[in-house]
């Protein structure tokens, strides 16, 4: 648990929910929008999701991104740090274990005393001043799931060096190259982001039968803020491999939960 924004003394849970969670509360209808957010409220939940969420479903049917606009500007939430900002910051606290990473990068609430507080307005402004940066970055995720979908029989340690090279993690600072140069950059307790960017990148490229698709390498880039959250809601084969990495991690204290946990009806678990 931790304090949102400073002016809030209470303590929230932070929740992940990924792109599935918001189709079944947009689209299907399997998740109530007003159950799931009192739900969230009542227990003292913030509800979380990323830039990338947000890039799939606006790059989906408008009528759905009109939906998701109009239903998440309704109730707290708040958008995460993309990876690579929640890396810079674990490397800015490297040496500093006094503080604690705070993953947020914006939070909403119909109380917030300006526009930016209100999420339809503040994300619309934002894909716009920044739309140039976000489609360098789907571009850098499109060449790595490219890279890889040729390149399906290669050892780990070339996966390891290729995936840092490919997402550019090598360029965020000078010490993550020299960490991929002598194979530390992955094991590394300091930097959680990188090590569960990896492996849930891993077991997909052995795993995965099929090829490898952009949603893919944005749920890769999601999980860089896993270590951050109290629990996380995601599809079936995510929340498996998220449950195994975190286990690896000694962060089992993150729980995952499928996203048919919290369909209509259901008795919503704790948190």
């Amino acid at each position: 648990m931790r304090t949102i924004g400073k002016g809030d003394s209470a303590k929230y849970n932070l929740l992940l929910i990924d792109s599935n969670v918001i189709s079944e509360i947009v689209h299907n209808g399997k998740i109530n929008s007003a159950d799931f957010f009192n739900y969230a409220i009542e227990n003292k939940i913030i509800v979380c999701f990323s830039f990338y969420n947000v890039m799939e479903i606006r790059n989906g049917h408008y009528e759905r991104w009109e939906k998701f606009l109009d239903i998440f500007s309704k109730y707290p939430c708040a958008i995460l740090k993309p990876f690579w900002q929640i890396i810079l910051e674990e490397i800015e606290l490297y040496n500093n274990d006094s503080d604690e990473l705070y993953p947020i990068f914006n939070h909403f609430s119909l109380l917030g005393k300006d526009s930016s507080y209100h999420f339809k307005t503040w994300i619309e402004e934002v894909l716009d001043l920044a739309k140039d940066s976000l489609k360098y970055e789907q571009d850098i995720f499109v060449k790595t799931m490219n890279y890889f979908n040729r390149r399906r029989d290669l050892s780990e340690q070339r996966v390891k060096k290729e995936f840092a090279k490919q997402m550019k993690i090598e360029k965020i600072d000078p010490m993550l190259a020299k960490k991929s140069a002598i194979d530390k950059l992955y094991n590394d307790d300091k930097l959680p982001s990188l090590r569960i960017m990896f492996d849930s990148f891993y077991h997909r490229y052995i795993h995965l039968k099929r090829e490898l698709l952009i949603s893919d390498i944005n749920d890769i880039a999601i999980n860089s803020c896993a270590p951050y959250m109290d629990a996380i809601i995601t599809e079936k084969y995510q929340s498996q491999v998220l449950m195994e990495i975190l286990r690896k991690m000694k962060l089992s204290n993150i729980k995952s939960f499928k996203v048919s946990a919290f369909f209509t009806e259901k008795d919503f678990p704790k948190i």
